[in-house]
């Protein structure tokens, strides 16, 4: 019984909020490992305290277990049903937790990853109403702008992430890849150089920087006025 209770205990106080871990305030899984040290008083005692019962109230446990184990099974498949997929589970959390910025900017970017960019862009929008220097919103906005083709709407946005996080990777990365899109090689160029500098293992900016670095190797003197529109990768849409 004091070996679970220690292993309940011990595992348990890192996560209880003294010190924060991540950007919830709470989470289920947090109380997996420690539930261990239940089971164990439970699996020790429950025996030991059996064997002082007599027929009928010996079965009375194993009754009991079965009328709590039914509605609990019941209630696991309806919250399984809740994490179905990202878009399953950001709804729900939309649904009973308003003003939910984050769950709004996540839903964006699992409706844009099954192709339904539009809906996406409002629940981008909205998390940006609810908190209008969400960093993430504004960059998965923009992301889904470029995707629709509308770089002059994306790069607003992208300006904001840049003022409000000028050393995120991402941020440089997309902003670079934008100005490249309206063929804005050279300013673009910079960013990617930026972007690198922040995160050198940042696959998506390293690759536009060798594109733009290709590119203005290949124009010449004559063709400087023309501005054509690179294949550049704009790096993710940012789920929290």
């Amino acid at each position: 019984l004091l070996a679970g209770w220690l292993w309940y205990v011990i595992t348990l106080v890192p996560v209880i909020g003294l010190f924060q871990v991540g950007g919830q305030a709470m989470a289920d899984r947090y109380t997996y490992v420690p539930l261990i040290g239940v089971f164990v008083m439970l699996a020790y005692g429950a025996p030991s305290a059996l064997k002082s019962l007599k027929p009928p109230l010996k079965y009375a446990p194993a009754a009991i277990a079965a009328m709590v184990i039914l509605p609990l099974a019941v209630l696991t498949y309806k919250q399984a049903s809740i994490w179905r997929d990202s878009e399953t589970l950001f709804r729900h959390a939309i649904k009973f937790s308003k003003s939910n910025y984050t769950a709004e900017n996540n839903l964006g970017v699992a409706l844009f990853e099954h192709g339904k960019i539009d809906e996406a862009i409002q629940h981008f929008k909205t998390a940006i109403a609810l908190k209008p220097n969400y960093v993430d919103a504004h960059v998965s906005l923009a992301a889904a702008l470029m995707n629709k083709g509308k770089v002059d709407l994306a790069i607003p946005h992208l300006e904001i992430a840049i003022k409000l996080n000028s050393n995120d990777t991402d941020v440089l990365n997309n902003y670079g890849a934008a100005l490249a899109m309206q063929g804005k090689i050279e300013e673009a160029l910079s960013y990617f150089k930026a972007a690198v500098k922040a995160d050198p293992e940042n696959p998506d900016a390293r690759e536009n920087l060798k594109r733009a670095e290709q590119l203005l190797k290949k124009r010449q003197p004559k063709n400087t006025h023309q501005k054509k529109k690179p294949k550049l990768k704009v790096r993710s849409l940012l789920w929290v």
